[in-house]
């Protein structure tokens, strides 16, 4: 293949349409966390940040864990003391199957790899929609599929 320049939203199609295979095919779903991830990421960043899935995700993490502590807080409070752990909470799994510590402290993972899988494709679908982009040739095949496994 020669050399060419590609669009960050053609390569989210491809990383999205990817992980939806693997998915379908019931395998590799640690890199269809990996695919769909990034994708949600790609075209999350052709969105405004308000709009996108991870920030509307985070915001709702922040609120969730400040109901919990009972403790009346600002907004801007919360975000500063809460955003950490909610975005352990909700890039957590994308995140613990690309990285590791410099002193192996995180050498295993603790997920369902098929939830997150599921979850990381559909973040990524909600993103690609808001840009009215067109579906990945697998997506038909990935709701039925996602569809079947809700009926069991």
């Amino acid at each position: 293949m020669a050399e060419a320049t590609y669009t960050k939203l053609d390569i989210a199609h491809e990383y999205l349409d990817t992980a939806m295979q693997l998915y379908i095919e019931k395998r590799s779903y640690f890199s269809a966390i990996h695919l769909a991830g990034a994708a949600e990421e790609l075209f999350g960043r052709h969105l405004p940040k308000d709009e996108r899935i991870s920030t509307i995700a985070l915001k709702a993490q922040i609120g969730f864990q400040v109901l919990e502590s009972g403790k009346e807080v600002e907004y801007e409070t919360a975000q500063k003391t809460e955003r950490k752990k909610a975005l352990g909470i909700t890039l957590g799994s994308k995140n613990s199957v690309k990285h590791m510590n410099d002193d192996g402290s995180d050498s295993t993972v603790t997920i369902d790899p098929v939830v997150e899988a599921r979850n990381w494709i559909e973040d990524a679908l909600i993103n690609l929609e808001k840009l009215n982009l067109p579906k990945p040739k697998n997506y038909m095949k990935f709701v039925s599929c996602r569809n079947l496994e809700a009926e069991h």
